[in-house]
């Protein structure tokens, strides 16, 4: 699975990088490592989004950390007017834990869809523990 994570994000025309604000749940890490001991307030729900070259695309790169809980969102854009279809991949298995082995190679593989964009706000559940990658089109 961390191949198709790395391929969704490699093979993304997204070059631009954009302010993003989420709003969300968060939680702490205590005991990391010895590097960084501590991590406070790590967002459930991390976003990052950026513009291709020529600013008709905006690609939101999306991770649900929650393990065990799907997170319903709305999202908000502004200084972009996207089309009224979004193109979605969504990685995610049955558990984080979850191998592509020789027998099942392709156990864990991004899935495509669509997604309705009624105007500059839209609502999207993302599934627990996945990364997704949506890309809005002018």
């Amino acid at each position: 699975p961390a191949y198709w994570a790395f391929r969704m994000y490699s093979t993304a025309d997204a070059t631009v990088p954009v302010g993003v604000r989420t709003t969300v749940e968060t939680y702490d890490v205590a005991e990391g490592n010895n590097r960084i001991p501590s991590i406070p307030g790590v967002p459930y729900l991390d976003v990052v989004a950026a513009l291709n070259d020529a600013g008709d695309r905006l690609t939101l790169f999306c991770v649900n950390r929650h393990l065990h809980r799907d997170l319903a969102s709305t999202i908000r854009i502004g200084g972009f007017r996207p089309s009224a279809e979004a193109r979605v991949q969504t990685l995610s298995g049955a558990s984080i834990y979850q191998p592509n082995d020789e027998l099942r190679p392709e156990a864990v593989i991004p899935v495509p869809g669509v997604l309705k964009v009624p105007g500059a706000t839209v609502d999207y559940l993302f599934p627990r523990a996945s990364v997704t990658v949506i890309e809005f089109r002018k």
